[in-house]
């Protein structure tokens, strides 16, 4: 019955209105869709894709109508989505039961197999199983995704497996006796739900009342100084750069231009200049060519938290220990440097951007 209730050419279920099945001349039928295209490309003249016998038709609308077929046709596309009508909603109540990683996965298996008897009604309905999958909780672990629907159906439910890169700087997530369990990146990520290792942290700055954007920053977190510069924006260790206010700009309008800090905010609300972790690094193996970006430290004696944005590189240059640089916000450091004076530019939120669940 498929063969019958579809074009030959384009292999859709025909449909009254847009996808009528037209007799040509000839007495075999296709839809409304390919017979204008063939009419088109041919200039008037309009060759039969099945016999190659050709017909000279001024407008494709005279063309007759195979109402049996059209009724046929209907009465397929009722049947089939009764059918997966009914998949679905039984797809829907898994989700709604599911209460582990597992139930998950097995739930998106079956959402990709409709996903393949799909054809013009199913994408909708399935973006509608997506969001309970994505706005599901299990025992307060949120699932994350970015599904997309494509002309074809959903492609990527959750992330697609084949694509990602299960390597170093991903853990992986498990659920075990009541508790979400993040393993050490020592037990490589295996394509089951795993979590990227954080590294990206973003402060906002403001003058006044007035938010001049976020800066963010990947830290190189294998260093001790990222790792200092990580607790201080996220107050694990007490002190937090929220309040801090910038010192000065050094090198203004040369190479090596540099956005310093050099205090924080304890917990009392007094500034803070002192180093929070010991043993941070300074010397000849941890140099850097200065380039825009790149976030340093500021002196190995005194100030050791403080922190430097390099605006303005300089090729053959160094830096003393570069733990981070900026992947996104330049501007925001830039108008920062350009405001008079820098001492009114304040750090009023800080944190860090929390990477994506895969499934």
């Amino acid at each position: 019955m498929d063969v019958a209730v579809t074009c030959s050419v384009c292999f859709r279920v025909y449909q009254q209105g847009t996808r009528d099945p037209l007799v040509l001349p000839c007495g075999h039928t296709f839809c409304r869709v390919c017979v204008n295209a063939v009419h088109d490309i041919s200039g008037g003249s309009l060759p039969c894709p099945t016999c190659r016998s050709k017909a000279s038709i001024s407008d494709v609308s005279k063309l007759p109508i195979c109402y049996p077929l059209v009724g046929l046709s209907s009465s397929y596309s009722e049947i089939k989505v009764l059918n997966l009508e009914e998949k679905v909603d039984l797809l829907s109540a898994d989700v709604q039961d599911a209460c582990s990683v597992e139930d998950i996965l097995v739930c998106e298996d079956k959402l990709k197999l409709l996903d393949e008897e799909n054809e013009l009604w199913l994408p909708n309905k399935s973006q509608e199983i997506v969001k309970k999958m994505k706005d599901m909780n299990i025992n307060d672990a949120a699932f994350e995704e970015d599904a997309e629907a494509s002309s074809h159906g959903i492609h990527a439910s959750l992330h697609e497996l084949a694509e990602e890169d299960y390597g170093a700087g991903r853990m992986r997530l498990d659920y075990r006796e009541g508790r979400l369990l993040m393993h050490s990146t020592a037990h490589p990520a295996d394509g089951h739900l795993s979590f990227q290792v954080p590294s990206e942290v973003f402060l906002e700055l403001a003058v006044g009342g007035s938010c001049l954007g976020r800066v963010y920053i990947s830290l190189w977190t294998c260093l001790r100084r990222a790792q200092q510069f990580f607790a201080l924006c996220m107050g694990t260790m007490g002190p937090s750069y929220i309040g801090s206010t910038f010192s000065h700009v050094a090198y203004q309008g040369h190479a090596k231009e540099t956005l310093c800090c050099e205090e924080y905010v304890t917990e009392s609300g007094e500034q803070g200049t002192k180093e929070l972790m010991a043993d941070l690094e300074w010397g000849d193996e941890y140099r850097g060519e200065p380039r825009t970006g790149l976030l340093i430290p500021l002196s190995k004696f005194v100030d050791q938290h403080g922190f430097g944005i390099c605006t303005k590189g300089r090729p053959g240059g160094s830096f003393n220990c570069p733990f981070g640089e900026v992947v996104a916000g330049m501007e925001v450091v830039l108008a920062a440097v350009r405001h008079h004076p820098v001492t009114d530019v304040t750090i009023t939120h800080c944190g860090l951007v929390l990477p994506r669940l895969s499934v």
